[in-house]
């Protein structure tokens, strides 16, 4: 993995984190495993990492939603690498990063309405009503903006406290949904929130 992605000119690598006491310390090709998963926070903060990529199909949920959750506060990228099964049939490269879905938190594949935007209860419901979306830039918040803009509503408002997750999703839903707004603000700010619902 470190060699393939060493091939990406975009790419500093830092270091790796491990839980495996074993391995915490050593050097690998000159990469050093920085500590353990329980540590991102701190290691984030100390080597400045913009990226944190997950390479860990064996992990827990439990343990991918700490790491993400703890990235998420701390308005870092949080990345992972194909599954394996991708790579073995050939279909991407390990180098192929992808934001994180909702299928790698939850452990198994998300459950999703059948409909393509025909059912006339949806339609009714949101074509033409101005949404907003808390947590927006969450692995929820932005799965639910990628399905509510199927139903036509007059506008998705995509609320977040975290600047650099929000412009991911932002930048991902305008492309198809133009009449999308990002708005930073955190949801507990009962004045910031006043001034959202007048704007």
């Amino acid at each position: 993995m470190l060699h393939d992605l060493r091939k990406r000119t975009d790419f500093e690598i830092v270091g790796f984190l491990d839980d495996k006491p074993h391995l915490q310390g050593r050097v690998i090709d000159g990469c050093p495993v920085l500590g353990s998963t329980e540590g991102v926070k701190s290691i984030v903060e100390k080597y400045r990492i913009e990226e944190v990529t997950l390479c860990m199909p064996g992990a827990s949920r439990m343990v991918r939603h700490r790491i993400v959750s703890q990235c998420q506060s701390l308005s870092v990228k949080t990345t992972t690498v194909p599954t394996l099964s991708e790579i073995l049939l050939g279909k991407v490269a390990l180098s192929r990063l992808r934001p994180v879905k909702m299928e790698d938190l939850l452990g198994r594949k998300s459950i999703t309405y059948p409909g393509n935007g025909s059912d006339k209860d949806l339609i009714e419901t949101y074509r033409g009503s101005r949404i907003l979306v808390t947590g927006a830039g969450g692995s929820i918040g932005s799965e639910l903006n990628r399905q509510l803009r199927v139903w036509n509503p007059s506008q998705l408002i995509l609320l977040d406290k975290y600047e650099n997750s929000l412009y991911e999703t932002h930048l991902e839903i305008s492309g198809s949904f133009p009449d999308a707004a990002a708005v930073i603000g955190d949801l507990r700010d009962l004045n910031r929130l006043t001034d959202i619902f007048k704007q």
